[in-house]
């Protein structure tokens, strides 16, 4: 008997029964679920940004690439609800079981239910890869030619592990009619066909970092899933410890009082725990859980503290997984894997976990990460070493990191370990936690400087200058240490604030090229930032402006390891120049380095004021100088500067002094004559008294002292 030829009629995959019937005798069953896109959620949040990207007709296939949990489905079907032309959807993220041709006839099934109209390859094509390649690819792709317009989703793109059903897809989506979009999501790094339309020029990245929800974003999914405001700080530190991961950032909102040491709810690290520990290979997971110990997966890190067999196991992973990515030297990890691995190993075998933690910490600090260090100590519980790895911390370390570990080692501490997390808390701009490590240590010589500097930052000028007479130490013996520096700089500013700028300035630059060389990034913001008010006093203007742009760059790139610049931030706008317009607007100060410092920035901003008319504001800012310290704390200079009222009206633009007058001006207030003052200035003894006479008709007065005195007043020359 001869063989029955293979059925290559064209059956239309439409609702009618017959056709159904013919299906379901060839292939699976497609659940209808799987070619719809999701029902909107209550708690879903509007993603404008995205989903105007995927409305881009720029690019024929666009890719959304991201880890388990990350929205990608979720702003899928937002998009695909928002769309009036065919949309055809197929959810790829079950299991398979019909393997090759259960694929393609939901594909084939989504398609006609998006186009009912069409006629599609019939299912026998559907029983080989080699009829799929040779048959119904080719006329699936003859017949998308004559629709008018379509769009093709694969959610779970990434599940499709089959080298062969990959290719087969790649070739489909190499070939596509022009007026077909196809839309694909994939929870693993790209790879084959995805590649190569990469290489082509012909695919839409939309990345993980993309697919993150932005801190508005985080406020509104928890306000939603809650139905109640979220303050702001807690919703900007749950979204950096998630990492703006959406899921877990729903599961914190559904389990607010739920979460680990971390900020992560258990729920979002239970979800981790089962969709991605428990789905990855033993070696796998076994990688995963060792380097939890690690705060940095750098490739020698790994191999140092887990052994050479783990990187090949961490490799495997990052190819399947987008919670992990390689980097030129080791890897990235997601915050929510790292969680829940780490707590995953301490639950399972906690011996382990205080193994690797004991092997970690010498490697850690050979490597001069002490903060990690003191970290992992703690964790092993080694405290004597996490405090020596605290002190060996500063003044390099993240401020904030220093403050958690010495908090965390907790009373009582060596005095050394209280000043550390003390000046840490200060470059944070919190001296009410600096005063909380000092405390139990008011006679500890370790802790003086420190504490000078803290009555200064509070605006206790007697009470710095009297730690530091107190507990004087050598010049010698500071010159070498931080804390000798913070010392430098709090006697710099005594000097500055009882009207001694001259005396301030030598000490503020030593100050601040030895903070620079030891990284000590909120002394050197400070000493700079004392350096523009004393070479604005002494009207040296190119110091003034060199160290206030110099603070402005270092505060740009460092804004989370010291208190804000606010002289040198107003002072650029004060004063002008080129770049310094919008310097404040996009720098707004987050930690004030002390009172005294908004009020001499006040100063400024009232004496900017004064010289463009504007009276409104130049009383505002004369308001909020006088508001920033009460008269017996502000210290000679600011007293003098604010006492009367500060600077006065300026005249009309007629009456404005020119440069060679502010000159002549300056010289009058020293101790020369004016024919000396005519011989420095190369000019006439008649030529100085005729500008001296149009000064003091600008200024309103009939003498020298009398003129002094209105330039002081108005601010065109230091007190």
């Amino acid at each position: 008997m001869q063989p029955e030829p293979a059925r290559a009629t064209r059956i239309r995959l439409a609702s009618r029964t017959d056709d159904v019937n013919q299906v379901l005798d060839l292939v699976p069953v497609v659940a209808r679920s799987r070619l719809t896109p999701p029902g909107a959620h209550p708690d879903e949040v509007a993603r404008d940004d995205l989903l105007a990207a995927l409305d881009e007709d720029d690019y024929q296939v666009v890719l959304l690439a991201g880890p388990q949990g990350s929205g990608k489905t979720v702003t899928l079907g937002q998009w695909a609800r928002r769309q009036r032309i065919p949309v055809a959807w197929v959810s790829l993220t079950g299991p398979h079981h019909g393997g090759l041709g259960a694929i393609w006839h939901a594909i084939l099934r989504a398609i006609s239910s998006a186009r009912t109209e069409l006629e599609l390859p019939g299912t026998a094509d559907l029983a080989n890869a080699e009829r799929i390649v040779n048959r119904l690819v080719p006329e699936l792709m003859n017949t998308l030619a004559e629709v008018e317009k379509l769009t093709l989703v694969l959610d779970g793109f990434g599940h499709i592990t089959d080298p062969l059903a990959r290719d087969i897809l790649g070739q489909f989506l190499q070939q596509l009619p022009p007026q077909v979009k196809v839309l694909l999501s994939s929870n693993r790094p790209a790879e084959g066909p995805i590649l190569q339309l990469r290489a082509a020029g012909r695919l839409k990245d939309i990345s993980a970092e993309k697919l993150k929800f932005s801190v508005g974003e985080t406020y509104d999914l928890l306000a939603r899933t809650t139905g109640q405001p979220w303050h702001p700080d807690a919703v900007e530190r749950l979204h950096a410890n998630l990492d703006g991961w959406a899921v877990g950032l729903r599961l914190a909102g559904l389990h607010p009082h739920e979460s680990n040491a971390r900020g992560i709810a258990d729920a979002a690290l239970s979800y981790v725990r089962v969709e991605v520990l428990d789905k990855a290979t033993a070696s796998q997971r076994d990688a995963l859980l060792r380097t939890s110990v690690l705060s940095q997966l750098t490739f020698d890190g790994v191999v140092a503290v887990t052994g050479p067999d783990v990187p090949r196991a961490l490799m495997s992973f990052a190819e399947s997984s987008l919670f992990l990515s390689r980097t030129p030297d080791g890897w990235n990890r997601h915050p929510v894997l790292h969680a829940a691995a780490a707590e995953h190993l301490g639950r399972v075998d906690p011996h382990l976990q205080t193994s690797l933690i004991s092997r970690s910490v010498p490697w850690l600090a050979a490597k001069r990460d002490f903060v990690a260090a003191a970290e992992a100590a703690m964790g092993a519980g080694m405290l004597a070493q996490a405090a020596e790895h605290v002190v060996a911390s500063w003044p390099a370390g993240d401020p904030e990191r220093v403050v958690q570990v010495a908090t965390r080692l907790g009373q009582p501490a060596p005095a050394q370990v209280a000043a550390v997390g003390a000046a840490a808390a200060l470059a944070c701009g919190a001296p009410n936690r600096a005063l909380e490590f000092l405390k139990p240590f008011e006679a500890a010589e370790a802790a003086s400087p420190v504490r000078a500097h803290l009555y200064l930052q509070r605006g206790d000028l007697a009470g710095a200058g009297a730690e530091l007479e107190k507990h004087g130490r050598s010049r010698d013996g500071e010159a070498a240490s931080w804390d000798g520096l913070l010392a430098d700089i709090t006697r710099a500013a005594l000097d500055l604030w009882r009207d001694r700028p001259g005396s301030a300035i030598w000490r503020l630059e030593q100050a601040a090229a030895r903070a620079a060389r030891v990284n000590y990034t909120d002394a050197h913001l400070k000493a700079l930032d004392l350096l523009v008010a004393c070479a604005y006093l002494t009207s040296d203007g190119k110091r003034a402006d060199d160290s206030a742009r110099e603070a402005i760059h270092i505060y740009r790139s460092s804004r989370q390891r010291g208190a804000a610049p606010v002289i040198a931030l107003t002072y650029l706008q004060a004063v002008g120049g080129p770049g310094a317009t919008g310097v404040q607007s996009h720098l707004q100060p987050e930690r004030s380095p002390g009172p005294h410092q908004d009020a001499f920035a006040a100063y400024l901003r009232a004496t900017a004021a004064a010289r463009t008319g504007d009276h409104v504001r130049q009383r505002l800012a004369q308001m909020e100088a006088r508001s920033a310290l009460l008269p017996e704390a502000a210290g000679p200079l600011l007293r003098s500067l604010l006492e009367d009222g500060g600077p006065a009206e300026a005249d009309n633009a007629e009456q404005c002094l020119t440069d060679r007058e502010m000159v002549v001006l300056r010289a009058l207030s020293g101790p020369l004559t004016l024919r000396e003052i005519a011989r420095e200035l190369h000019v006439s003894h008649n030529t100085i008294k005729s500008q001296v006479s149009s000064l003091f008709r600008k200024l309103g007065t009939h003498d020298r002292v009398g003129a002094l005195r209105v330039a002081r007043e108005r601010g065109l020359i230091p007190r």
